[in-house]
């Protein structure tokens, strides 16, 4: 592990979540994980979405999701990518101040995915 990057302190100290994960979507998030890993990336390579948009994206997903491991992963991510930690506290904490108001519709449908459960409404 790279010892040059910094957590920032609140992600670090994060001890409460805010929703549990059942078995059930446990199995069905397992089960869409290769094709969206397949996505990923095709987007990687073809660049159709910006790399920084998708984190911002993963970071929005993860203050909903409140998952201690993927609040680290995606800091790691996010600080490599040159996010400043004013930034990636914001997403993660729900401050709408760091979002950009040309993704704003993205951040917010990606949000409401994770808090339907993947069962958006209209």
């Amino acid at each position: 592990m790279n010892n040059n990057i910094s957590i920032p302190q609140n992600i670090e100290n994060q001890t409460s979540y805010k929703r549990k994960v059942s078995l059930s979507e446990l199995l069905r998030s397992l089960m869409l994980a290769p094709s969206s890993a397949i996505v990923f990336i095709k987007n990687k390579k073809q660049k159709t979405i910006d790399e920084q948009l998708l984190e911002r994206l993963q970071l929005a997903v993860t203050e909903v999701n409140a998952c201690a491991v993927c609040s680290y992963a995606h800091t790691q991510m996010a600080l490599k990518m040159g996010m400043n930690n004013d930034e990636i506290s914001g997403f993660l904490t729900g401050d709408k101040s760091f979002v950009n108001p040309e993704e704003s519709k993205a951040i917010l449908f990606a949000q409401h995915y994770a808090e339907t459960r993947g069962l958006p409404e209209q």
